[in-house]
């Protein structure tokens, strides 16, 4: 009854931030910026997969961002706060995919308040401190060049998304986190997190976790950032052990293991002018300890190309490879089961977006999943899907 008050107080507080926020940006006060994104997908399986059929999909995400500074004379800080409501389908069960075929798709549809957080900047620029509920792969785990895909698996990567009791304080329900930013140069950045393993924000069942009971994940990347792009490490771990596929203790229980992992990413432009087509090249890899979910390893390789028709300044065409290696423990377990599986599935996306006026933007995407789920009894899919998105 506790954590439901406290989830209900901190609701209408989330609530009264984003009308603060909104009443005065209205009104033009300094310091004070309110965005609104509207994405509306249909995705369907045209071939192979579970069934063929189409699923429509929403995204609504409305922000604010204070400068404190500015608005209330709070020198080097900042207030983030945003609103988020998803509803619609599940194409990523049409197509029988373990890592999902669409990046705004929900178990459970429902409205929440997103992200709320302060960040303090310190010893001029040199510290900044992030405290709230925070998503990590805003800044962890993230290849800039691969955010045109529709695909989840270029967001956040796959052996990560996977982890936690209700996954980890990523899209679409974060966590309280502690987040601190050093840059000892403007070309390199070490970043830290202890964020709550119980990811759960306002609007989600029970609201948000303020006991810390399942522990926390210990998160770190550094980063080094080079001609335009970057070249990082990052590497994270579960405080208490999370129940393994396959080990028991005497009562039956999952035996608790260790959850960690670590990752590389190199985001590199291949091809700059100030007029014309311009590309960039990504890849990520990453490895986790395979004994507490699906994947052993994941990762995702592509280019991304802006201004490739040269009547159209804002088009951008992409293509990427992603793929999930499937743990040991996982695929013992879908053996015993009588359903053996192959060591991945693999994911190759074709995409191509455009802005039509001020504020739309089309982007039609192609998809071909190399065994679904790792199941070679289910036939390779091939998924079409169209996105709108509306900015303000």
């Amino acid at each position: 009854m506790r954590r439901n008050t406290r989830s209900i107080i901190a609701a209408l507080a989330g609530a009264g931030a984003l009308a603060l926020a909104a009443s005065a940006h209205a009104e033009g006060l300094k310091g004070v910026a309110l965005s609104m994104a509207y994405k509306l997908d249909v995705m369907g399986v045209a071939d192979g997969g579970l069934q063929r059929d189409t699923a429509v999909l929403d995204n609504l995400s409305v922000n604010a961002d204070v400068d404190l500074d500015a608005a209330a004379h709070w020198r080097g800080a900042s207030l983030h706060v945003s609103f988020l409501a998803n509803h619609g389908g599940h194409p990523g069960d049409l197509a029988g995919s373990l890592q999902g075929v669409d990046n705004i798709e929900v178990v459970h549809a429902r409205a929440k308040v997103y992200e709320a957080w302060i960040d303090q900047s310190l010893a001029d620029g040199l510290v900044d401190v992030r405290a709230g509920l925070y998503d990590t792969n805003s800044e962890f785990n993230v290849t800039d060049s691969a955010g045109i895909f529709l695909g989840p698996t270029y967001g956040i990567s796959s052996e990560i998304a996977a982890t936690g009791p209700n996954g980890p304080s990523i899209f679409p329900s974060p966590a309280l986190a502690l987040r601190i930013n050093v840059q000892p140069r403007s070309d390199v950045y070490v970043r830290f997190a202890v964020v709550n393993a119980l990811a759960g924000t306002l609007g989600d069942p029970g609201g948000v976790n303020t006991d810390f009971s399942q522990g926390v994940i210990l998160w770190g990347e550094t980063g080094w950032k080079t001609g335009g792009g970057k070249i990082a490490v990052g590497a994270w771990g579960y405080s208490k052990g999370q129940p393994d596929l396959r080990d028991t203790l005497p009562s039956g229980d999952p035996k608790p293991a260790a959850t960690h992992g670590a990752y590389v990413m190199i985001d590199q432009p291949v091809l700059k002018g100030d007029k014309g087509p311009q590309a960039s090249a990504f890849l990520r890899f990453g490895v986790s300890d395979g004994d507490t979910t699906p994947y052993r390893a994941a990762g995702a390789v592509g280019v991304t190309a802006s201004h490739v028709i040269a009547s159209r300044p804002d088009s951008v065409l992409a293509l990427g490879v992603s793929w999930g290696t499937l743990s040991a423990k996982y695929r013992a377990n879908s053996a015993d089961a009588g359903e053996p599986l192959d060591v991945a599935e693999t994911v190759l996306e074709l995409t191509y977006a455009d802005k039509l006026g001020a504020h739309l933007t089309l982007q039609p995407d192609l998809q071909y999943i190399h065994r679904p789920s790792g199941d070679p009894a289910i036939k390779d899919a091939v998924v079409l899907g169209l996105r709108a998105t509306v900015n303000f």
